[in-house]
């Protein structure tokens, strides 16, 4: 069945859903084969273009045939320009990880034959990695409204932090290193409440983007291989004097293997129409995951955070 089959079956409930161009859908008997362009592989991994793993997931929940998922991509599309092909490597990383990661979480899910070694190849790059940290407190200037809504959010909730970086370096924290997007890689909230780590994906009312689940089945990937071990903070960050947004505890949890479990939390108003009115079905999906550590999905919402009063 192709792409047109998929967006009928999807629009039976909502005639307004659109399927992304820069991925191709089809489905084989129960095989669902989504194939992500070459622009689609070095973008954003929120974009509807890119967010692959939200996209198979919201198929599986209102497909009952969807049995397996199979994700293939082109080549990456890099530009020309040198500092833009270089920023697009980056992307491009991570969305190996984030592919490897995906076949990792979930029993129903492989990868296309003729990009196994590209996700074996980056497999063997994660136990040389390491994750940046703070060296500064976030800005107390809020830019837009979801950042306004984060900072309300913290002040009203003393446990939380906020901007938590999670940008990946090989060896050392260093520029030259950069191994994934850094500047706009940071879990939008997050606190520690005994022995569970609680993540939070923030997304204002109004933006509802499919990406949403790629963007939190990233990050609580990331903490979980953090917290198991498999990547580690840098030795540096042992001796800083400075505790910048909740730091140090996070590395004490860390290190001293205080984490028995990852809470990774939609912290959102507003969803997508593939996931609003199918939450529970997404989220029994979504927390099928074969991960060693439990990291367990659910969603929140902000008024509930912030005494019903947004």
């Amino acid at each position: 069945m192709d792409k047109n089959y998929i967006k009928e079956r999807l629009q039976e409930k909502n005639r307004r859903i659109r399927l992304p161009k820069a991925i191709e859908f089809k489905l084989d008997g129960g095989e669902l084969r989504l194939t992500v362009s070459g622009k689609g592989v070095v973008a954003n991994m929120q974009d509807n273009g890119s967010a692959f793993e939200g996209w198979a997931i919201c198929i599986k929940s209102r497909m009952k045939e969807v049995e397996k998922v199979v994700v293939g991509w082109e080549q990456p599309d890099y530009s020309r320009d040198l500092k833009e092909k270089n920023r697009q490597q980056k992307h491009y990383n991570r969305f190996r990880l984030r592919a490897a990661f995906f076949e990792e979480n979930y029993s129903w899910v492989s990868i296309a034959e003729k990009n196994k070694k590209e996700v074996e190849d980056v497999k063997k790059s994660i136990p040389s990695l390491v994750v940046n940290y703070p060296s500064t407190e976030a800005s107390p200037t809020a830019q837009n409204d979801e950042a306004k809504l984060e900072r309300e959010l913290i002040e009203n909730n003393k446990n939380m932090r906020h901007q938590l970086p999670v940008g990946l370096f090989t060896d050392e924290v260093l520029t030259e290193n950069t191994f994934t997007p850094r500047g706009a890689s940071q879990i939008d909230i997050w606190e520690l409440e005994g022995n569970v780590l609680k993540i939070y994906e923030l997304k204002r009312k109004g933006n509802d983007a499919v990406g949403i689940i790629s963007e939190l089945m990233y990050y609580a990937n990331v903490m979980r291989l953090l917290v198991e071990g498999t990547i580690n903070y840098p030795e540096s960050l042992k001796n800083k004097k400075k505790d910048y947004r909740g730091e140090k505890a996070l590395y004490k949890a860390v290190t001293e293997k205080e984490i028995r479990q990852i809470d990774a939390l939609f912290l959102a108003s507003d969803f997508h129409p593939l996931i609003g009115d199918n939450l529970e079905n997404i989220l029994n999906i979504m927390n099928q995951s074969k991960a060693n550590l439990k990291v367990r999905y659910d969603v929140a919402k902000p008024k509930d955070l912030l005494g019903n009063k947004g």
